[in-house]
């Protein structure tokens, strides 16, 4: 295999391939990626047998063929090479690669040692590149991180007729988003991304997506599912089991809400987490009449408290949360005022911007 490309081209695929790659792993092979030489261009395929990525990128192909390369040694010296045009020589088990003045010969092993490409087939549908990745960015802070909570460990992903939702909770949060889109599917999607594949579609989508109509194609398979982004591809294998029946989580209605700017709270809680319990994270908030007092405090530290209108026209009450699901919650809304529905200090608490329920959080209070 002999291909020369721009060092601008190649360092984009190797950073998309080697995010599939894991750093802790038994089989070698899955350490590497896989170069391949062919048709005019250069597929670099990253793999942990979970999630796979292979980007095609421009290259001058003078001889066709495939070799594997340890996945960050050769990014890390791609990355440090001058700006110009990079040729790679791999020849057996290794490679050589030179820029301008500096040369490395770095070993690697045969592509016959590293896993084929998924195949997936299925139902293909069409979707919105920006909307795919909004709707992943509020939802992935949810994820539960109990690895005894399987089905938790992903992003539910529904078609309802024309609708598109995608869910996450750990069971102390929940994070809810829904869209219309213009197509429906022929039959049922409902699956469990896993929080690595969403959270490398969030980075490749804002990548790719020059502008909102871009779409992106996605293959639903019965184990696994494809999403073509052109000279992307990812394949992700899907979570088994059933999502746990998250609307039994959300109260059927609340009796008190609060408005106020999302981006002073967040501020301010960011502000008062600096006092708060290092075991509790707990901030309080105390409601009352125009005005949300936010405050924190450790009996090893102190306490602060600061002030922040709000409208709110229900009697007082003191609520408190986690500071770090509380920020979290906060920096998924794009909004400016949200609405925080409430029914008493014990029970969920909801966060949603006025007057839209297509995206809203559900929020467990601490206890005071």
């Amino acid at each position: 295999m002999e291909v020369l490309c721009a060092k601008k081209d190649l360092l984009s695929a190797l950073s998309a391939a080697q995010s599939a790659v894991s750093r802790r792993t038994t089989l070698p092979a899955l350490a590497n990626l896989l170069l391949e030489a062919v048709e005019g261009k250069l597929s670099v395929m990253g793999t942990d047998l979970e999630l796979s990525i292979k980007c095609q990128t421009p290259g001058n192909i003078l001889s066709e063929g495939r070799i594997t390369l340890p996945s960050q040694k050769l990014f890390d010296i791609v990355r440090e090479l001058p700006e110009g045009e990079i040729m790679i020589k791999a020849d057996g088990q290794s490679a050589e690669i030179t820029c301008e003045r500096a040369n490395f010969r770095l070993q690697g092993m045969g592509a016959e040692e590293y896993p084929s490409w998924p195949a997936v087939s299925g139902q293909v549908l069409r979707l919105p590149k920006d909307t795919i990745q909004n709707m992943f960015r509020q939802t992935i802070f949810a994820v539960s991180e109990d690895e005894t909570r399987y089905t938790m460990s992903g992003i539910c992903m529904q078609m309802e007729g024309r609708k598109l939702v995608c869910v996450a909770t750990d069971g102390y949060r929940l994070a809810y988003r829904s869209e219309d889109i213009s197509v429906e599917p022929s039959g049922i999607i409902d699956i469990i991304l896993p929080a690595k594949a969403a959270d490398q579609l969030i980075k490749l989508l804002g990548s790719s997506a020059k502008g909102g109509g871009e779409e992106v194609e996605v293959t639903f398979g019965e184990t696994h599912v494809l999403w073509n982004l052109g000279d992307t591809q990812v394949v992700s294998r899907l979570i088994e089991g059933r999502f746990p029946p998250y609307r039994e989580a959300i109260p059927a209605e609340f009796t008190i809400t609060v408005t106020v700017e999302r981006p002073l709270l967040n501020e301010v809680v960011n502000r008062m987490a600096l006092m708060a319990d290092e075991r509790s994270k707990q901030v309080i908030l105390n409601l009352s009449g125009d005005n949300i007092e936010v405050k924190a405090s450790a009996a090893d530290l102190g306490e602060g408290r600061e002030n922040i209108p709000a409208n709110y026209a229900g009697e007082a009450m003191t609520i408190g949360y986690n500071a770090t699901f509380l920020l979290e919650v906060l920096k998924s809304f794009d909004e400016d005022i949200i609405a925080i529905d409430l029914i008493d200090p014990l029970k969920h608490g909801r966060f949603h911007a006025t007057g839209n329920l297509n995206h809203f959080c559900i929020l467990m209070p601490t206890k005071l």
